[in-house]
Formats: C-alpha cells, structure tokens, sequence
C-alpha cells in the first residue's frame, strides 16, 4: 500500500499537493457539521493507520450524534478506498438502513 500511495502522489502536480494540505490544516469541525444534524455518519479507520488518525475518529465519533467507528483490520491510511473500492462500497451500502 505504501508503494501505491506513495507513486500517486508523486504523480501530483505541485499545485494539487499544496490545495490538499491547506485544505487539511484549514479543516474546522464546526464548519462540517451542521446544527441539529441527526444524520447517520460512519467513521472508518484502518487498524494500521497512525494513532492519530485513529484518535481523530474518535474525536469525531463524539461529535456526530448518530455515528458509527469501524475500525477496518489490517488497512492504511486510505488502502481501503483506493486499492478496494468495490469493498468500500459494500461496507457503506451496508449501512443504508
């Protein structure tokens, strides 16, 4: 996975590189989540992800009223997306009801 993630964004352009970190050090958890908001929200990490990441989770597990943590077992930081959408995708159909 690391070799994956790693050749994508060295394939990025410079510009790219730079909107996505402003956009992560600029993000606000209060300007996401909007008032009274009941919806369901599933927060997933990989097991294999930095302690932070999976801090964060949970930090916004309380947050959202009506969330759900999945901790994915044996996946990276953005593995389960990008190597294993069809997956990705039964995971979050999964939680239609």
């Amino acid at each position: 996975m690391d070799r994956f993630y790693n050749q994508e964004v060295k394939a990025m352009s410079e510009q790219a590189l730079v909107n996505m970190l402003s956009a992560n050090t600029a993000f606000n958890i209060q300007n996401l989540i909007p008032i009274n908001f009941k919806g369901k929200v599933i927060i997933a990490y990989g097991t294999k992800e930095e302690k932070l990441i999976i801090k964060s989770s949970n930090f916004l597990s309380k947050e959202f009223i009506n969330s759900r943590i999945i901790p994915l077992k044996n996946y990276h930081h953005g593995e389960l997306t990008l190597s294993h959408p069809g997956r990705f995708c039964q995971i979050i159909n999964s939680f239609q009801n």
